[in-house]
């Protein structure tokens, strides 16, 4: 079963999240999931046995934190709903979830 997968049996976004899901929450590839909580010094938090997850609440005001282009606010800007950024990633990798295609 792939993480889109996973994920598209869950309620809502989970609030401990692995790097791929963090970067699926953040609609960004893996790799610059990586390089933007390395550079806003956004640390995970480490469950024992090698195991990390970043809390969601730390990503969400990471993005409440990111500078606005094209000078509107930040109200402006809100977080692409549970099923709305799974479509797009099911999208994104040929695959539909089982929401997507209810829809």
């Amino acid at each position: 079963m792939s993480h889109v997968d996973l994920l598209s049996a869950m309620p809502a976004w989970p609030a401990l999240m692995d790097a791929a899901t963090g970067a699926l929450y953040l609609e960004i590839s893996p790799a610059s999931f990586q390089a933007l909580v390395r550079r806003a010094a956004i640390r995970p938090v480490d469950l024992g046995l090698g195991v990390v997850r970043w809390r969601r609440s730390d990503l969400d005001d990471l993005v409440a934190r990111l500078p606005v282009r094209g000078g509107g606010t930040q109200a402006d800007v809100s977080p692409p709903s549970f099923e709305d950024a799974l479509a797009r990633s099911a999208t994104r990798t040929g695959k539909a979830t089982r929401r997507a295609a209810a829809a």
